[in-house]
């Protein structure tokens, strides 16, 4: 017995050594797999692939007088031209003023949504080279840059992270961003580790945001049919902060249980558990790709 309990412990230490080299083989192959971990952000390097693209619109009243400038860019395609809806009232025509500091004219709006405050124009042939709307979504921990205009000069960009994804009650998808969002970036691009944009910067009730590149595409695909000017500047009105935004994943549980809530929120809310149902809690949750 005692010679059968020795040979079994022999056993065992002469198949511990082959064991530990199978599970630290294991841990070297499982290893390489993984992507490497990205290197730190480089803000100036992924803004200046970008900055040509960033301009500043100039609206003007019907005898040409200055109304209201803020940051834009060209996107998707040439001479489109992207901005905050708002900037729009009271106004009658708009200039976008380039990056080389050269004015170019708008001559149609492209598309519009009050939702989102976002508008877009055809302007003048420009020559500027549009940017990048990215196809997948930026993931919540991801690092962005944040483009800017100070003046019509695009030398302005901020550095912040994807904090979370929200919706609002029509459905249209943001992240919530902690980096800063003021007068000189918001309708400014908002871009990942690549320079692709990711969304759009903005501001709601909770803080700054992005509207997210596939929202901004979405816009631009459902277009602004025989609209001109005038109808998007009407369509301006009372236009400015984004109102309330729920993460579903989050807020869904809690629609019964707070009669606090606002329309807005419920309405969202309510959207919210629609896109639920029927895309799966990938669509829905706050961590999705």
């Amino acid at each position: 017995m005692l010679n059968s309990a020795c040979a079994v412990r022999i056993e065992e230490r002469i198949a511990m050594p082959s064991r530990v080299a199978s599970v630290a083989l294991v841990c070297f192959v499982l290893g390489a797999a993984r992507p490497a971990v990205a290197s730190a952000v480089d803000p100036v390097a992924v803004y200046d692939a970008v900055a040509p693209a960033v301009g500043i619109v100039v609206t003007f009243d019907a005898q040409r007088y200055p109304v209201d400038s803020g940051p834009g860019f060209f996107v998707a395609e040439d001479d489109l031209f992207v901005t905050q809806l708002h900037m729009l009232a009271g106004a009658t025509s708009a200039s976008v003023k380039t990056a080389t500091g050269v004015f170019v004219d708008v001559v149609a709006v492209a598309a519009y949504d009050p939702a989102t405050n976002l508008v877009a124009f055809r302007t003048e042939a420009s020559g500027v080279a549009p940017a990048e709307l990215a196809a997948a979504s930026a993931r919540v921990g991801s690092p962005v840059v944040l483009g800017g205009s100070v003046d019509g000069i695009a030398t302005a960009f901020g550095l912040g992270t994807v904090l979370d994804t929200l919706f609002d009650a029509a459905g249209n998808r943001f992240y919530a961003l902690d980096a800063p969002v003021d007068a000189w970036n918001a309708g400014a691009p908002v871009l990942n580790a690549s320079g692709a944009v990711v969304g759009i910067a903005g501001h709601a009730e909770s803080g700054p945001v992005a509207v997210t590149a596939q929202t901004v595409t979405a816009m631009l695909s459902r277009g602004a049919e025989g609209a001109d000017f005038s109808q998007a500047a009407a369509a301006s009105t009372g236009v400015g902060e984004l109102g309330e935004l729920v993460n579903p994943a989050r807020d869904l549980p809690s629609l019964g249980q707070h009669g606090g809530r606002s329309p807005h929120e419920k309405g969202a809310l309510l959207v919210a558990l629609a896109l639920f149902v029927v895309g799966g809690y990938t669509v829905a949750s706050s961590i999705s790709p």
